[in-house]
């Protein structure tokens, strides 16, 4: 229901649809259309396996003084194990690139959520205008 309700904002449709498609599996077997590999949108696999990531490690951490870095190569492996099955293989890839970089010491930047109103939601062009914080293209890589 929620999700229909996007699809009625024309600006909306696309996050709608990553929404819809994130119970799908790159095997087919998911929900609610069974598409299979790159058939189910990509913004929609990455949605997906982060946020089942983070719930995992998430639930791993719960109420425990764990390791964080094993904690984060434990839930890497178990997703490893489900690559090709549950999640794009590549994907899973890239996710283990991280999860090493982050156990050898590399730092994610935080960049600050932009949030306008009205057209310029999913527009950066038109975010960065309305916003408090630096446009886009400073955030950019030197």
């Amino acid at each position: 229901p929620e999700v229909q309700a996007l699809r009625l904002m024309p600006r909306m449709r696309a996050v709608a649809a990553i929404i819809a498609h994130q119970g799908e599996r790159w095997d087919g077997s998911g929900y609610p259309a069974g598409l299979a590999g790159d058939a189910v949108p990509l913004e929609s696999r990455m949605l997906s396996l982060i946020a089942e990531f983070q719930r995992r490690v998430a639930e791993a951490r719960h109420g425990q003084d764990v390791d964080n870095m094993a904690v984060l190569g434990e839930v890497l492996s178990t997703c490893q194990a489900e690559a090709g099955e549950q999640w794009d293989p590549k994907l899973v890839e890239i996710l283990g690139l991280m999860v090493m970089g982050l156990q050898q010491g590399m730092s994610l930047p935080t960049i600050p959520t932009k949030i306008t109103l009205g057209s310029g939601l999913l527009n950066p062009d038109v975010a960065d205008q309305n916003s408090v914080f630096p446009a886009s293209s400073a955030l950019q890589p030197r």
